[in-house]
């Protein structure tokens, strides 16, 4: 970062640093003294010149003198420090021999090694909210976003500072107070209020004695400033890791073990100040161990520290029904009839006409997204439109020019302008091989305002972008059969990317419910996607349309903004006329929201419990019939399996994209297939409220859920188009046989698992006549897992290799789970890469319920399996498939006897 400096001669710098910390062991320091001091030496202070830097961030100082409480006389002669001040465009953070100054919403002094704050007067007592985020991480480190935040305040104590945490006092909330969202924020985590004449309510009262705000910290006065400002000696703070913004747990979260936090490798890296905020960034290290390897690791922490807005937007309180992040809090109004209410707020950006009474007015201040200075040029004009295409769904709400894309001045046109400003909002491109893109924000949780949003873009999010359009449009779209796609594709692309992320800073959450609202025929149709695209709404994770076929010459294949993003940006920033507060909203937007209970494309669906369970909502997936919408997608794959030699190989170039691809297309085969699985054992949710809907939850019918198995055995079969020689003999001398099986596998398992079963068990107790029973499923995987020995004709039996080891997995499924165990380590490793519906009450590796239906269901399924074996062996087989039927034989003898009394003779017998 960059800010501006000052830079004193090098024989006096330690002369201040002495000065300075001889004030610590003062017990009292008499504010009118210092003044004079000031007063004494302000000529003397008028010499000291800051030096101008002009680096990537920007200064927020030009003046002529800093004025340090302790230091008489800092002259240097003017040519050392304009001899300095040449040097100073590469400094960042404290130097050696320097003294570093930055100004803003509060002032950094870095002298030396040492690192003081000093609070203007008039930031005591005031809300702050302290944001941590990793600034810099080792490339193995997951790239999440944020660490933490607090909303904090500065309270002076006898000859110290505390910083009180307010975080949970102000969840704590009256809704019936009579008094201001001012003096209740003053209030919350009061030792004292300050309104004393104005009467409270017995709720006021009991709010307040129970929302003491912990001291998060204590720092000793070094010194007075003007105007009775405070100086504190932040060094150590900012050297250590913080325990309420620990980067130990980031690390711990990325699969470090046993760290060890080592302080004396471990320092402040850089700081700035800015009108509205501080920054603060600390390099840490730690020892610790990753998969063996032991060693150093280091992070950078970007800390914020930010004065919240005295005048709080009007909260707006969220809904179910619509998607947004929301502000928790605790309501305790009904305190005597209710008890406590737990609510939240929705995060949004503050907009308000500049003519309240016209249905379409600007913004008094429109949402400012800025292009950082390192966004490569090309994808500039698509990332601008990205923004902009949100105007649209703006103009829902009345807002005209709601949001606004700009570049970001270059150094000389704004030497102070800076990304980690937080009156920016700010698109960042990191030059990192990490295939993401993140949207967070710095919210008011008092009201909800989005304060500040930085979408990040990592590099890699190219090759992402261009592997999802070559794997799933490039059926459709033939300029994209041969990779690098074309740079308008990739634009687009881009374009879409960052139209999600800024939905998410606009405060909506992701809704992958929208990516299954539209029919078969909807996405097979020209006309109709050129208008919708694929999905209702930009922020389900749908993709791209892989339904259209070549046939149907859609054109129209990357997702835009839908009908829900204009209905949820209409619910969460259209102005309610006459509404003055919270409280008076409440109707009218009940009204609004139930509107989407009506209709289809407004639906909401989330990535909260009934999610899990939920057949409507899914990832890397549209089309309303699962069923349908898989197979389409699934013929396209075979296409591109077609011509993946020729798109990824180049004359003189490796067959590593090759390898790259192939595997896209089985994972992309594997994550359409488990849409399907989410249909067994199904319950459908849809958001309503009491009075505005019929039920919130439907099972899946039973008829469906058979269809789903039927379909699902016959893609069961070994795949041979996704095996083809001309792909593997390139990539791999061995093993690519595994992937396939392996997918095979976890299909079956999706189907055969304790939660399954659970949902089904249900099923047929509050449902009995109308639901699909556990012996039923497990009869039908069975029957289509194994139906080569069913088939009529009289040939000899021949069951290839792949589906051998299908069949050998499902006894072996079968067994453990008679055992009471589940495969843990295999349901973690691959269901959650298609996310599949392992959740709710069982997770892998519990022990079942061997009370349940399910062991009599298998019991006897494996009986009748035994006996479809023997039977069709007398047909003959050829050598491996008869080695094979004899084995699991022997091995479902073995799980019988050992499930059953007795032995395999009075079993086959009984």
């Amino acid at each position: 970062m960059k800010y501006c400096r000052s830079e004193w001669h090098i024989s006096t710098w330690h002369v201040m640093l002495v000065l300075l910390l001889s004030l610590i062991a003062s017990a009292t320091v008499i504010a009118s003294a210092a003044e004079n001091m000031t007063e004494t030496n302000e000529s003397s202070m008028n010499d000291v010149k800051i030096g101008n830097a002009a680096n990537e961030f920007g200064n927020y100082t030009n003046e002529s003198a800093v004025r340090v409480i302790a230091v008489r006389v800092f002259a240097a002669n003017e040519s050392a420090v304009n001899e300095s001040a040449e040097d100073e465009e590469n400094a960042t953070g404290l130097q050696e021999n320097k003294t570093v100054v930055a100004k803003g919403a509060m002032n950094l002094y870095g002298v030396g090694s040492k690192l003081y704050l000093e609070i203007p007067a008039s930031v005591f007592g005031k809300d702050m909210l302290w944001y941590a985020e990793p600034g810099k991480f080792p490339i193995d480190v997951s790239g999440e976003l944020q660490i933490g935040s607090r909303v904090v305040r500065w309270e002076l104590k006898g000859n110290n500072v505390l910083l009180r945490d307010l975080t949970r006092p102000l969840q704590k909330k009256n809704l019936t107070s009579t008094r201001t969202e001012k003096q209740k924020n003053h209030q919350a985590g009061s030792t004292k209020d300050p309104l004393q004449e104005q009467e409270f309510d017995p709720i006021d009262l009991a709010v307040q004695d129970a929302s003491l705000a912990p001291v998060m910290m204590s720092f000793p006065i070094v010194a007075l400033g003007q105007n009775g400002s405070m100086f504190i000696d932040i060094s150590d703070t900012f050297a250590s890791d913080i325990r309420e913004f620990s980067a130990e747990d980031v690390l711990s979260d990325s699969g470090y073990e046993d760290l060890t936090f080592v302080p004396e490798d471990s320092f402040i890296d850089d700081f700035n100040a800015f009108p509205q905020n501080i920054v603060i960034s600390s390099l840490l290290t730690f020892h610790g161990e990753k998969d063996g390897d032991k060693g150093s690791v280091s992070i950078i922490v970007n800390h914020s520290i930010t004065l919240l807005p005295e005048n709080s937007m009007m909260p707006r309180y969220s809904d179910p029904r619509v998607g947004y992040f929301k502000s928790d809090f605790q309501d305790y109004s009904n305190n005597g009839n209710g008890g406590v209410a737990d609510k939240n707020i929705i995060l949004r950006f503050r907009l308000e006409k500049k003519d309240p009474n016209a249905a379409l007015s600007e913004p008094i201040e429109p949402i400012v997204f800025y292009l950082s200075r390192e966004i490569p040029n090309q994808w500039r004009p698509y990332l601008k439109e990205g923004i902009e295409d949100w105007n649209a769904a703006f103009e829902e709400a009345g807002f005209k020019n709601a949001i606004v894309a700009k570049d970001a001045p270059s150094p000389e046109e704004d030497p102070d302008w800076s990304p980690s400003d937080t009156r920016h909002s700010v698109i960042r491109w990191q030059a990192l091989s990490v295939a993401n893109a993140m949207g967070p924000c710095i919210f008011d949780p008092r009201s909800g305002e989005v304060l500040s949003a930085h979408v990040i873009l990592w590099a890699d999010i190219v090759s992402l972008a261009q592997k999802w359009y070559f794997i799933q449009a490039s059926a459709s779209d033939p300029r994209a059969r041969k990779l690098p796609l074309p740079e308008n594709i990739t634009g687009t692309m881009l374009r879409y990317i960052l139209s999600h992320e800024i939905g998410h800073t606009l405060g909506l959450r992701h809704n992958h419910k929208a990516s299954q609202a539209f029919t078969i025929d909807q996405l097979r149709d020209p006309a109709f996607t050129s208008e919708y695209s694929d999905t209702a709404s930009i922020m389900s994770y749908g993709r791209l349309n892989y339904v259209a076929q070549p046939e149907d010459n859609v054109t129209r294949l990357i997702p835009m903004i839908g009908p829900y993003d204009e209905f949820a940006i209409r619910w969460g920033y259209k102005p309610v006329p006459g509404a003055t507060s919270a409280m008076a909203e409440r109707t009218t937007l009940d009204s609004w929201a139930a509107e989407g209970v009506e209709n289809p494309w407004l639906l909401f669906g989330g990535e909260d419990n009934p999610s899990y369970t939920d057949p409507t909502v899914h990832t890397e997936n549209i089309g309303s019939d699962r069923i349908n919408a898989t197979a389409l997608g699934i013929k396209n794959l075979a296409r591109v399996m077609g011509y993946l030699v020729p798109a990824t190989v180049s004359k003189g170039q490796d067959f590593s994209e090759l390898g790259t691809m192939y595997d896209a297309v089985l994972s992309q085969r594997l994550k359409w297939l488990g849409s399907v699985v989410k249909l067994v054992g199904g319950v459908e949710e849809t958001r309503t409220l009491a009075g505005r809907g019929d039920v919130q939850f439907r099972r899946v019918p039973k008829e469906r859920q058979e269809q789903a198995v039927e379909f699902l055995m016959q893609n069961l079969r070994t795949p041979k188009e996704f095996m083809p020689t001309a792909v593997i003999d390139n990539i791999t001398s061995s093993g690519a046989t595994k992937k396939i099986l392996a997918s095979q596998e976890l299909i079956l398992y999706g189907l055969l698992n304790p939660h399954k079963y659970q949902l089904l068990a249900e099923a047929n107790i509050l449902e009995p006549a109308s639901a699909y029973n556990l012996s039923s499923l497990l009869g039908d995987v069975q029957d289509g897992l194994w139906e080569e020995l069913s088939q009529d004709k009289q040939d000899r039996i021949n069951i290839d290799p792949v589906r051998r080891d299908l069949q050998r997995y499902h006894l072996s499924l079968l067994q453990d789970q008679l055992d009471g165990k589940d495969d843990s380590a295999f349901a973690l490793a691959y269901l959650l890469t298609i996310g599949l519906d392992l959740k709710v009450d069982q997770s892998p590796g519990d022990t079942l319920d061997i009370s349940s239906d399910f062991r009599p269901a298998a019991m006897s399924s494996l009986k009748e399996l035994r006996g479809t074996i023997e039977t069709a062996m007398q047909k003959g087989a050829d050598e491996d498939t008869r080695i094979h039927l004899v084995d699991c034989l022997e091995r479902i003898d073995e799980i019988l006897a050992e499930n059953v009394p007795g032995n395999t003779s009075s079993l086959s017998e009984s």
